[in-house]
C-alpha cells in the first residue's frame, strides 16, 4: 500500500509550490554533493561532445575494473559476479536518461562500451550474471534501434559488422553475430548482410561448423528479403556435397513423406560418404526403415544383409531382423558368416 504522508509534508505538493528560484537553489545544493546526480542531470538535459562523454565513461569503467581485478589485471571467478553486477548498474544508471532524451548514438556508445568491456575482460559467468548483462545489452540494442534514424541505423550496423569477428574477445562474438544476422534491419542493410555472408561463406569453406551457421543465416536473410522458395532451395542445392546440407534435405523429404526422394538421397549418401563408416551405417539404417515403410520387401532384405555384414553391429537388432526374413534353410549359411565376422563377445 502507498505510504500516507502527513498533511502539509507531501514532497510532490511541496515541489508544485516551489518557485523557479527556490527549485534552482535546492537542486544546486542537492546535486552539488552527488556526482551520480550530476551525471544524470547532464545526460538528460545537456548535449555533450561524444568523445568527452565516452572518455568519462571509460574512466569510470576503468575504476570498476581496478576495484575487482587482481594486480595482473585478471578478474578471478570470486569477483566475477560483483564485477558484472557493477557493469549492469553502470549501464542502468545511465541508459534510461539517454533514451528518454533521444540521444540515440550516445545510448549505443554506452551499451557497446559496457558489452565490449565485459567481453575483453573475459571473467567467468558466475551466477549467470554475465549472461544477464549481455541479454540486457541485446535488449538495449533493440530499444536504441527503434528510435534510430536511417543514418544512425547504418552507423550501428557497421559496428556489428566490424565486431562480429573480433579475435581478441574471450567470447561474445556469437551474440553480436546473431544480432547482426537476425535483427530486422532495413532492406538495404539486409542486402548488405547477403554480401557480407557470401564473403564469409567463401572464407570458411574448410570449416564445416562455421559454414553451416553462415548458410543458415543466409537462408534467414533471403526469407526476410522475400526471395521465392525455389531460389532459396537452389541456394542450398549448390552445397549438396556437404553432409549437413544433405541431412537437411533428407529431413525435409521425411517430413513431407516423400519417401522415393529420401531413398534416392540416402543411396547417393552411401556413395558420397563411402569413406565414413558411421555415416554409411546411419544411411543404411534409414534405408531399412524406409524400405519397411514402403513395402519394398526385396530391397528391405538386401539392405538388412548389407547392414549386418558390411557395418559394425553394437547389438543384435538388425541380426534379429535379418533372421526374421530369412528361411530356415538359408540361415545356417548367414550364421556361419556372422560367426566368422564377430567374436562371441561382440555378439
Amino acid at each position: 500500500p502507498k505510504e500516507k504522508m502527513c498533511p502539509g509534508y507531501g514532497w510532490q505538493e511541496t515541489i508544485d509550490q516551489m518557485s523557479p528560484e527556490e527549485m534552482r537553489e535546492f537542486l544546486t545544493e542537492l546535486v552539488g554533493k552527488n556526482k551520480d546526480l550530476q551525471e544524470k542531470l547532464v545526460l538528460r538535459y545537456r548535449e555533450q561532445d561524444a568523445d568527452m562523454l565516452v572518455g568519462s565513461w571509460e574512466d569510470r569503467i576503468a575504476a570498476i575494473i581496478r576495484r575487482y581485478a587482481s594486480h595482473s589485471g585478471y578478474i578471478y571467478y570470486t569477483h566475477a559476479a560483483d564485477f558484472h553486477l557493477a557493469l549492469m548498474e553502470f549501464l542502468n544508471d545511465r541508459l534510461p536518461a539517454l533514451l528518454k532524451a533521444e540521444r540515440t548514438m550516445d545510448a549505443f556508445r554506452l551499451v557497446s562500451l559496457v558489452y565490449s568491456t565485459a567481453m575483453e575482460q573475459g571473467a567467468e559467468d558466475t551466477d549467470d550474471l554475465l549472461s544477464e548483462l549481455t541479454d540486457e545489452c541485446e535488449a538495449a540494442w533493440s530499444d536504441i534501434l527503434e528510435q534510430a534514424t536511417q543514418a544512425q541505423e547504418e552507423e550501428i550496423y557497421k559496428w556489428f559488422a566490424d565486431h562480429s569477428e573480433i579475435s581478441w574477445w574471450s567470447y561474445g562474438t556469437d551474440q553480436v553475430r546473431g544480432f547482426l544476422f537476425f535483427y530486422e534491419w532495413s532492406q538495404q542493410l539486409l542486402e548488405n548482410n547477403l554480401r557480407l555472408l557470401d564473403k564469409r561463406i567463401e572464407k570458411y569453406q574448410d570449416q564445416e561448423y562455421q559454414l553451416e551457421g553462415l548458410l543458415k543465416c543466409r537462408e534467414t536473410t533471403m526469407h526476410k528479403l522475400g526471395y521465392p522458395e525455389e531460389e532459396i532451395e537452389a541456394f542450398w542445392d549448390a552445397y549438396c556435397d556437404r553432409e549437413f546440407v544433405r541431412d537437411r534435405k533428407l529431413e525435409q523429404f521425411m517430413a513431407a513423406c516423400d519417401y522415393d526422394r529420401a531413398i534416392a538421397m540416402l543411396l547417393e549418401g552411401k556413395r558420397l560418404d563411402r569413406e565414413k563408416v558411421w555415416r554409411i551405417k546411419r544411411h543404411s539404417e534409414k534405408l531399412i526403415e524406409l524400405y519397411r515403410i514402403t513395402g519394398r520387401e526385396e530391397d528391405y532384405r538386401e539392405e538388412l544383409q548389407y547392414q549386418v555384414f558390411s557395418c559394425l553391429q553394437n547389438d543384435l537388432r538388425y541380426i534379429r531382423e535379418l533372421r526374421s526374413v530369412t528361411s530356415d534353410e538359408e540361415w545356417p549359411k548367414y550364421l556361419e558368416e556372422l560367426l566368422k565376422k564377430y567374436t562371441r563377445s561382440a555378439l
